[in-house]
């Protein structure tokens, strides 16, 4: 299996998981999809044939819905969906961090806190001990990664 990612998306969810992909170090190869996007490997419809060629492949547009139907899509087409997280953003142990979640630098997600499929932190942003985040309630989240 290949370490690279694809990131389905455009605008600034997209260049923010670029972001923090780039700073993780544990992709070889990083790429965007996205339907008439200039610096995109292809559009939407190519999504299934890619998976070849990328293992890994995370949702990053703005509407919540958007992400979590682009997720299924791309589960579908064996995609593998990771976490992101920035070095540089804290995680505390008892947190749960569930696929296509993506948090930014300087973040800090404490104890307890649990982040539901999709989930966008921002920088600087601090998730409290218990928070419950995400579309859907957390008994419907599957296994967290």
């Amino acid at each position: 299996m290949n370490k690279n990612l694809l990131i389905v998306g455009n605008g600034q969810f997209a260049g923010m998981a670029y972001e923090v992909a780039e700073h993780m170090g544990c992709f070889e190869k990083i790429d965007f999809l996205y339907d008439g996007m200039q610096e995109a490997v292809g559009d939407l419809k190519d999504m299934e044939r890619l998976s070849v060629k990328y293992s890994y492949a995370i949702a990053a547009v703005e509407k919540v819905q958007e992400r979590l139907d682009l997720t299924r899509k791309l589960e579908e087409s064996c995609y593998r969906i990771p976490v992101l997280v920035h070095p540089k953003s804290h995680i505390s142990k008892g947190s749960s961090l569930f696929k296509g979640v993506i948090v930014q630098s300087m973040a800090v997600v404490q104890g307890g806190a649990t982040l539901c499929n999709n989930v966008f932190v921002c920088a600087g942003t601090v998730v409290g001990s218990k928070a419950q985040h995400g579309a859907q309630p957390p008994r419907h989240c599957p296994n967290p990664k």
